[in-house]
């Protein structure tokens, strides 16, 4: 009776979904199958995990004309070029440094079925593998927290929106009860958080304008999720979750 994207309803339930998390990515680290190719509503890590992200972007584009259709009066490559390479340029290496594995790619609680509404509830199945790929389980572990700790629909909808950092704790509690995170993960951890979507938004993009035929949806998904997100990130608000997961990292 929960609306899809409702926040956890208790540090209980974060701590719990972190956990099961890490046994999900215990679970599937031997799943051998190769990445899924790109696609509408795909999730992957072609881009912010390339020694070329530059190149890799404008492979997607020839490999997806109903992208490139759907961005064609957009200036995609000098705007992923100003927002996001920089910080694709500092995350790929630390990506590549882990060893990739299949991951749930949309970790969120309504993802999720619970044993009961109590905030001792636990995990019992795990729902909607729609964007699985053979990402990184930091890759993943990012997903979660950018899904689950901050509210992007107040930022649509107010311009401000800030990071429940509570519940940022509880997650990677969770998760660090199974698998605790080691340096080289914490600093991968922190790059990819603020591009961990980039690759989502742009299939987004394309299944708002090709798909359901959505321009003002379309435009949403450019400008608030593929840019806004990011922006975000480089602001005080965004900044604070950086500076906090950063904080976790050097106390390890």
């Amino acid at each position: 009776d929960v609306p899809s994207w409702y926040p956890f309803t208790s540090l209980g339930h974060a701590r719990t979904a972190g956990r099961a998390l890490a046994l999900f990515h215990r679970a599937a680290r031997d799943f051998s199958l190769p990445p899924t190719g790109p696609g509408v509503l795909a999730s992957s890590v072609a881009i912010v995990a390339s020694a070329d992200p530059l190149a890799e972007l404008r492979r997607l584009i020839a490999a997806r004309p109903g992208l490139a259709r759907a961005v064609a009066h957009r200036s995609l490559v000098e705007d992923f070029a100003h927002y996001h390479l920089s910080a694709v340029e500092t995350t790929a290496p630390l990506l590549r440094a882990l060893g990739a594995q299949w991951a749930h790619g949309d970790w969120h609680a309504s993802n999720l079925i619970w044993s009961s509404t109590r905030p001792n509830a636990t995990v019992t199945g795990v729902l909607d593998l729609g964007l699985a790929n053979r990402t990184f389980a930091v890759h993943d572990l990012a997903v979660a927290l950018e899904r689950s700790t901050v509210d992007w629909l107040d930022l649509a909808g107010t311009g401000h929106v800030t990071a429940d950092l509570e519940v940022v704790d509880a997650l990677l509690d969770g998760y660090e009860e199974v698998h605790p995170l080691d340096e080289r993960e914490l600093a991968a951890l922190v790059a990819v958080l603020p591009v961990v979507h980039l690759e989502y938004a742009l299939s987004e993009v394309e299944y708002f304008a090709e798909v359901v035929r959505t321009p003002a949806n379309a435009n949403l998904a450019y400008d608030g999720y593929f840019i806004g997100h990011t922006r975000w990130f480089e602001e005080a608000a965004g900044s604070v979750l950086i500076d906090h997961v950063q904080r976790r990292a050097l106390r390890c």
